[in-house]
């Protein structure tokens, strides 16, 4: 990597940090993007994308430590939630990394782009169509529920290489009724067991794509350290920004690249 690249890289892991603290949805769905736009691909396949997923993973859990324990601090984790989503997100996380390695890097940047398309309409949707609290319905919490949240965001995450929170999150609002900031609080919470999981199996498995494990480490020290500081940033950013209006932002932000990418 040039120097300019390094410096580039460092600038992405703050943005993606930050908006990963912010909207509990790790990093991935920035980094990836990011180095597709920034490194590129020189193969016919595109395997470069196996290495950048094995990255971003790695990276998902520097931003969501700091920033789980920023949530934490401010009274937001939900560890009733935890116990259930966990398990069953180790799950999905370990079939979607395997199956993932059965598909062509083309193909997954296609459908990581169709993703965080999808997630970015749905986020501008509810931040215009807003829950007021007198109507806002009771939490429907049960093991059903929340292993079906926890094992489809694993699979998920999995196959696309990313953190987690832009499934789950969603998914405890719309099935469970469950607060915002308490969906993020949880996502980030059980995003750096999951994403440790996912992460060594997808870097154990880099060679098989021709791709070499080096290169994911050099990703990781030029990303890593700032996507550190942003996570913190984000978190802290939750408690006192609209978020409504931040995440509209970020979306609009996010389907630019998405539609960009789609196009490499």
């Amino acid at each position: 990597m040039s120097v300019l690249e390094v410096i580039l890289c460092g600038v992405l892991g703050l943005f993606a940090g930050t908006v990963g603290g912010l909207a509990g949805i790790g990093g991935s769905l920035i980094v990836l993007p990011g180095l597709a736009f920034l490194l590129g691909y020189q193969t016919a396949g595109q395997s470069e994308q196996h290495m950048y997923m094995a990255a971003a993973m790695w990276i998902n859990i520097l931003v969501a430590v700091p920033a789980a324990i920023r949530h934490r601090q401010a009274g937001q984790s939900r560890f009733d939630l935890v116990k259930v989503i966990l398990p069953a997100m180790l799950i999905g996380m370990v079939v979607g990394v395997v199956l993932s390695n059965k598909v062509e890097g083309a193909r997954l940047r296609q459908g990581l782009a169709v993703f965080i398309a999808i997630y970015c309409l749905l986020n501008i949707w509810r931040a215009f169509r807003p829950v007021r609290e007198e109507t806002r319905p009771k939490e429907r919490i049960d093991k059903l529920r929340l292993s079906f949240c926890g094992s489809s965001t694993g699979l998920v995450s999995g196959l696309l290489g990313i953190g987690g929170g832009s499934v789950l999150i969603p998914q405890l609002q719309l099935l469970c009724a469950v607060r915002l900031k308490h969906a993020v609080a949880t996502s980030l919470t059980v995003m750096p067991a999951t994403a440790v999981v996912g992460a060594s199996i997808k870097t154990g498995t880099l060679h098989t794509h021709g791709q070499p494990v080096t290169g994911a480490l050099i990703l990781i020290a030029a990303i890593g350290p700032m996507a550190v500081l942003g996570g913190r940033l984000g978190a802290g950013l939750m408690h006192h920004l609209p978020l409504r209006i931040v995440r509209v932002i970020i979306a609009v932000v996010l389907l630019a690249a998405a539609v960009r990418m789609a196009g490499l």
